[in-house]
């Protein structure tokens, strides 16, 4: 489904404090206005024929063919009127003028319209587009697998039951690809749709590609075994740890100088790689060998034991995912794409002994980019999560074992994610164990809270508060241990800025901003954390 700003709807929105950034609740939903507008009978996008139907759907649109006056219904902007019927809903999407007296067009006049141009073939069909025969119609959302056609479309459709009650109603409401309030769901199989024609509105025109948005650094390192995300750097060749001193609704820091001679390494990550409770750090040296350095921090001094190699030829991999645990065994693997093919490095590890063993896990994964990954699902193990192209962000869950690695079919969370213009990092903003997916669109922040359970994907993203446009480089962490993740970021300049979490279960929200100092624009890119820095 498309984001609920672009199609499910706009929420009244809670003003934020000015100055302060300080998060507001979502208090209500109402229902979708199309982000563009526009003009009736003129061009229109495919993003806003599909936003307009959905309007339709969640307004809970109910069948009538009868096209009388006191059975039309609205479109989104309240200054046209269509009939509530397969036909009446394309023409409400497209936005059309024809027959404007009554409804717009029907089936009939469809056929004979000089609007709309009929395909070449099924497979042709946009979002957007329609399918056409005798007596009824559809509008064509997207196909069930975009690779194989043959497993059916998703579509937006009024139906009709055939049994209508006294006033020409029947029990049928606008449906699309995800159910409406009474369950329905509009698709159409392969084979059904061989009766139909496919047929695409003369002014629909496509949308500008929006670039999916770049996830934003990962999260913190806890290298002393606290339990609490320290702040580490290199600044020239030096590296610098901020130990983390911050309780429960109260944030501070100590920076302390480390150690020297860490100029030349790049592609900065951190994990507890060995499973001693402490985040090492991992980097490449010049070249393609990859090195690691484990951590032997106390509650009192920060420090890293000599490197160990990793082993070269670590330079095929073209992009190189955040450390994550995707078997379930409590240790960070290593995973890489090189070409098309994802290969992950076990984590193989005893306490102050570092291993990997590389195996290759699956291919086609050359057009997917921007790689997050996170145990989304609550089931234990680090599922994928990237975009395929475009604006769609997709996710693979792991079914990984502990003798082989596995992802299931993506599942598509949904396409309109180009509006966001950052992504935090995967975090659990509101305590409920599950990681949300949060993303700053203009000035406003939204998060996708977390719904899924155990092999099921789902989330609902809602509106949290406005000001953010100005914050970059955002980092992720619980910082202050109270068991929900808090947002990290610069305001401009070199000043850290800490929001805490203040979110519940029903409702997102973080208290005013709180500095952290200024100064850290020294680090430049490389602050650490569990992506790879540059």
């Amino acid at each position: 489904m498309k984001l609920n700003r672009l199609i499910a709807g706009t929420l009244s929105m809670v003003a934020a404090a000015s100055l302060g950034f300080a998060g507001a609740a979502v208090t209500s939903l109402t229902i979708a206005t199309p982000a563009a507008a526009s003009t009736a009978g003129g061009q229109i996008t495919r993003s806003e024929v599909l936003a307009r139907a959905q309007n339709w759907v969640d307004r809970g649109v109910k069948y009538n063919q009868s096209r009388s006056a006191s059975s039309l219904y609205t479109d989104v902007d309240g200054g046209h009127k269509y009939g509530p019927d397969c036909s009446g809903l394309v023409s409400m999407a497209w936005h059309i003028t024809a027959n404007s007296g009554k409804g717009g067009n029907s089936t009939v006049d469809f056929e004979g319209w000089t609007g709309k141009d009929y395909l070449g073939s099924l497979h042709d069909l946009k979002p957007g587009d329609a399918i056409l025969k005798s007596g009824h119609m559809e509008l064509f959302a997207r196909w069930k697998d975009s690779a194989d056609h043959t497993k059916g479309a998703w579509t937006y459709s009024l139906n009709g039951t055939g049994s209508p009650d006294g006033n020409g109603w029947e029990q049928d409401w606008a449906k699309g690809p995800t159910a409406n309030s009474h369950g329905q769901v509009g698709d159409e199989s392969w084979s059904s749709m061989q009766n139909f024609r496919p047929i695409r509105y003369k002014n629909i025109v496509d949308d500008t590609q929006s670039p999916s948005p770049a996830p934003q650094y990962q999260t913190l390192g806890d290298f002393d075994g606290d339990g609490k995300k320290d702040i580490a750097g290199v600044a020239g060749g030096d590296l610098w740890i901020h130990r983390n001193t911050s309780t429960p609704g109260d944030f501070s820091t100590a920076g302390v100088f480390v150690s020297s001679g860490w100029r030349s390494v790049s592609k900065f990550m951190t994990g507890d790689f060995d499973g001693d409770g402490k985040d090492d750090i991992i980097g490449f040296n010049g070249g393609d060998e990859l090195l690691i350095w484990r951590s032997t921090s106390t509650a009192t001094a920060f420090g890293f034991a000599p490197y160990k190699s990793l082993g070269t030829g670590w330079g095929i991999f073209t992009q190189l995912l955040p450390l994550a645990d995707y078997d379930g065994d409590g240790k960070k693997d290593i995973a890489g794409v090189a070409g098309g093919d994802l290969w992950i490095h076990r984590n193989t590890s005893t306490p102050g002994d570092f291993s990997t063993a590389g195996v290759f896990v699956s291919s086609g994964w050359r057009t997917v980019s921007k790689f997050m990954a996170g145990d989304f699902d609550g089931d234990g193990k680090d599922d994928i999560i990237g975009f395929n192209g475009g604006d769609e962000l997709l996710i693979w869950r792991s079914t990984s074992t502990a003798t082989a690695f596995g992802f299931a079919p993506y599942k598509s969370l949904g396409t309109g994610w180009g509006i966001f213009t950052q992504l935090l990092p995967l975090a659990d903003y509101d305590g409920d164990g599950k990681k949300d997916i949060a993303g700053v669109a203009g000035s406003d922040l939204w998060i996708h809270r977390n719904t899924s359970s155990p092999g099921d994907f789902s989330t609902a993203g809602v509106f949290v508060s406005t000001g953010w446009r100005t914050v970059s480089k955002f980092l992720g962490a619980d910082f202050d241990k109270d068991g929900k993740g808090d947002i990290i970021g610069f305001n401009g300049g070199d000043e850290l800025l800490i929001w805490r979490s203040t979110s519940t279960s029903t409702a997102f929200g973080f208290a005013p901003y709180k500095s952290l100092g200024t100064g850290w624009g020294i680090f430049g890119n490389k602050l650490l954390t569990s992506a790879p820095t540059d």
